[in-house]
This record gives structure tokens, C-alpha cells and sequence, in this order.
């Protein structure tokens, strides 16, 4: 007999036909998940026409939240439309690629900085060879670049080869004729390389010196092409063009400073001293406080006989930088002074002078006594000179100076116009070679003579006058 419900043991698939669909069995394999979803629509049915959207997404798995969620959310703006097509044809379309920069041109400009940064720092470092090679590869690389010409020709300037660093500076200025700062480095550096080789072809220097006018005239304005010619012709002994050129520029801007310093200095240079004196003190109209021009125009000035400027000149520099002169403006200053007969501040000079040196000097222990004696000291002149005898012992001149002390008169009362030289340096004082007690105990109580606290170190040593 069969199965009443329909149902065969041969046949276990067939199933009974009803039309409830709910009651068919899910057709996916797994069967849990397909209650679920079933379990889920019926739910979300439900839901719907209840409206309780938000009590049923607290309650429902994770996957019901994702679709509940995205109920909410704001409808996706349609994509849109296609623009209709132009009247006057098809639009022709623009490739983008040619927009963007050409990637074999930045990679050529990454590669020389790259190359040039590294020459750089090898020749920082001293490897000259090294710095060599890579500036060859740059200029295989890039031939007009000028930065690689310049570390060239330094690299050949420190490794002694001054005909192959001639011939780079002559290159880089064939190869710029209209750039005037690299004219006027390039001539420059080619009048300094041409005085140096011995027997320099005279094409070489004409070549330098066409480029630094060529600087001068594509930049009429900039004073120091015009001093850079000018400094040219002096290495060349060309000294009346030099004039020429700076008097020519000062035609044109007769109140630039630069110009007239260079003026003053050639002048100085060919032994003018009166006319350096006149640019100096028309340079000296716009920085009346320069100590470095009071001590050109006073040193001028000196020489020219103009010893009241002088003596002025080097007072007011003793007042502003005492411990920027130099030994020889100190005896320029204290002569000076003689000439005038003013003996205190020629006084004041030569013990300044006396300070500054390691070791005393005979001539200015000399004048010392001379202008003590003058000022009417005839025990601190005495003093200065004994203690002189100690370096010099049997001196004829010493021992001729002594005896003229000695015949003098007596001592008149104490000068009231002592001056003391103050030096505003705070470095210490450098000792003598041997200690000087005579002098200094016999000036002190007696007339309070120019003294010097400190001198400086890098002070050039002097000659005797």
C-alpha cells in the first residue's frame, strides 16, 4: 500500500504539492541561514506596515541593520548627462599627458643639481679628483652648464694648473658675452691668473680686459665693475688709464663713495698723498666717523705736510678704534706731534707705541727721554734711558742722550697737559722681556705721563724711523 500523504520510499523527493509558498523548503544549502532570511523578510514586512523601522533595527542581526541603514540614507545624486554636441562639430579631445611637465626635463634637472651638489661637496671635502670626474660627467651631461665651468676652473687653480684654469675662465666669458656679473668674476680672476704665469701671452690680459669694460658698459650703474677695470690696469702697470677710467666714472657720480676710496687709494698708490688727501676728505663728507678713512687721510696728510690734519686725523681715531692702529700710525701721530712742538701728545704717542711691542725699541725709548726732557722731566727722561741701557748696555746713542740729561737744567713744576692714551681693547697686556721699574716709578708720582693699558697682538713690528 502506499504512503497516504503521497510520499514514496523509492521516491523521497517528492513532496506534497500545496500552494502555501512559505511552507516549500529553502532551496539553499544551508538551511539555518535560510530561515533566517525568511524569518527577516516576514519581519521587515511586518515592520513596514507597522512603521517600527527603529525599534526593529536595535533587535535585528547585523546584516537587517546594514539594509535598514541604508534606507535612511540620501538618495545617490544621478550621474550626469552626456552635454548634446557642439554645432560647430565634434569637440576635439585635449590629451592631458601634454598638460603635465616633461618628465625628461625634470629628470635632467634633478640629475645635473644632483651631479653639481655633489662636485660641490667633494671639492669641500679636498677630493680635487673626484670633484673632477663628476664635473666632466656634468658637463657631458649638461655642456652649457656655467656653474660646473666655474668649480672647474677652481679645482684647476688649486691643483696648480694655471694655463688649464685660464683657459676655463677665457671659455666661460666667450660663452657669456652678455651677462655682466660673470664677466666682470671671470676678467677679474683672468688679470690675476695672467700676472702670475710668467710670460702670459698678451692676449690673455687684452681678452681680461675687454670683458671687464664689457661688464662696465652693460651695468653703467655698478661702481665695482669700474673698480674691478680700474684694479685690472694697476696689476698691468697701466696706471694712467686706471686714472682715467676712475676719473671718467667720478665725472658721472661724483659723490660715490666707492668711487672715490678707489680714487684715493690709486692716488695714494702713485705717491699723490695731496690729492688721495682731497678724495679722502670728500669720501669722508658721507661717513664723517669711518676711523679707516681718518687714518688714510691722516696718514695722507702726514706725508703731504699737512701735520696739524694729521695730528687731528689720528686724535679722533685714538678715540673711536685705539686698538685698530698699527705701530707706524703711531709714529706717524707722535712725529706729527714733534713737528708741531707739541710735546705732550708726542709724548703720549711713543709710550703707547712703547706698550705695544714685545720688546722696547731703541729709537722710540729715545724720543721718550727727548720729549720728557722738552716737557722739562729731566728724572723720567733719565729714567726711560737708564732703563733703556739695560737692553742696549754701552749705546753711544743712549749714553749721548744720558749725558744730555744730565747738563739740563733742573726740573720745572708739574705739567698740567699730561695726556694718557687709553686703548679700548679688553685683551691683557702682553709683559715686556724684562721688567721696566725705573721709568715707571719715576713718572708715576711725577708727572703722570701717557700710559697704555692694553696693546694688541696682531700689531706689526716697526722700524726704526
Amino acid at each position: 500500500m502506499g504512503d497516504p500523504t503521497g510520499t514514496s520510499p523509492m521516491n523521497p523527493r517528492k513532496m506534497p504539492r500545496h500552494s502555501c509558498r512559505p511552507c516549500r523548503p529553502p532551496h539553499r544549502r544551508n538551511s539555518a541561514g535560510g530561515t533566517d532570511r525568511i524569518l527577516a523578510t516576514a519581519l521587515l514586512a511586518g515592520a513596514l506596515c507597522a512603521g517600527a523601522i527603529p525599534a526593529l533595527a536595535e533587535s535585528a542581526p547585523g546584516w537587517l541593520k546594514h539594509i535598514i541603514g541604508r534606507s535612511d540614507r540620501s538618495e545617490r545624486p544621478r550621474r550626469a548627462r552626456r552635454a548634446a554636441p557642439s554645432p560647430n562639430g565634434p569637440t576635439k579631445r585635449v590629451n592631458s599627458s601634454r598638460l603635465l611637465p616633461d618628465r625628461r626635463g625634470v629628470g635632467s634637472a634633478d640629475r645635473k643639481t644632483e651631479l653639481l651638489f655633489q662636485a660641490r661637496r667633494q671639492y669641500a671635502a679636498g677630493e680635487l679628483d673626484r670633484a673632477k670626474r663628476t664635473v666632466r660627467a656634468l658637463l657631458k651631461w649638461d655642456p652649457d652648464c656655467t656653474e660646473a665651468r666655474q668649480l672647474q676652473a677652481e679645482i684647476a687653480l688649486d691643483q696648480g694648473d694655471l694655463a688649464a684654469y685660464a683657459q676655463m675662465l677665457r671659455t666661460i666669458i666667450a660663452t657669456h658675452p652678455d651677462s655682466a656679473p660673470l664677466l666682470d668674476d671671470a676678467g677679474t680672476r683672468l688679470a690675476i691668473a695672467s700676472a702670475l704665469v710668467a710670460g702670459a701671452p698678451s692676449s690673455t690680459q687684452a681678452i681680461a680686459l675687454d670683458a671687464l669694460r664689457r661688464a662696465a658698459e652693460l651695468v653703467p650703474h655698478k661702481s665695482q665693475y669700474v673698480c674691478d677695470l680700474a684694479s685690472a690696469l694697476v696689476g698691468q702697470a697701466d696706471l694712467d688709464e686706471a686714472q682715467k677710467v676712475l676719473r671718467k666714472a667720478l665725472g658721472q657720480r661724483p659723490h660715490d663713495r666707492q668711487l672715490l676710496l678707489a680714487a684715493a687709494y690709486l692716488s695714494e698708490f702713485t705717491g699723490q698723498w695731496d690729492e688721495a688727501r682731497c678724495y679722502y676728505s670728500l669720501a669722508l663728507q658721507q661717513a664723517p666717523d669711518d676711523w679707516r678713512t681718518l687714518r688714510a687721510r691722516g696718514r695722507c696728510a702726514y706725508r703731504a705736510g699737512h701735520y696739524i690734519q694729521a695730528q687731528n686725523d689720528f686724535r679722533r681715531c685714538l678715540e673711536q678704534a685705539a686698538d685698530q692702529l698699527s705701530a707706524a700710525d703711531y709714529v706717524e701721530f707722535g712725529d706729527a706731534c714733534l713737528r708741531l712742538k707739541d710735546y705732550v701728545l708726542a709724548q703720549a704717542a711713543f709710550d703707547a707705541l712703547s706698550q705695544l711691542e714685545r720688546s722696547p725699541i731703541r729709537e722710540v725709548e729715545v724720543l721718550r727721554s727727548l720729549c720728557a726732557l722738552r716737557r722739562g722731566y729731566r728724572i723720567q727722561a733719565r729714567g726711560i734711558l737708564t732703563q733703556a741701557l739695560t737692553y742696549w748696555p754701552e749705546d753711544p746713542v743712549l749714553e749721548k742722550a744720558l749725558a744730555l740729561c744730565d747738563r739740563s737744567s733742573s726740573e720745572p713744576a708739574k705739567d698740567k697737559g699730561a695726556v694718557s692714551l687709553v686703548r679700548h681693547s679688553e685683551e691683557a697686556e702682553t709683559p715686556r722681556a724684562k721688567p721696566s721699574d725705573a721709568s715707571s716709578s719715576d713718572a708715576a708720582p711725577e708727572t703722570g705721563e701717557a700710559t697704555v693699558q692694553t696693546r694688541s697682538p696682531n700689531a706689526p713690528g716697526i722700524a726704526a724711523p
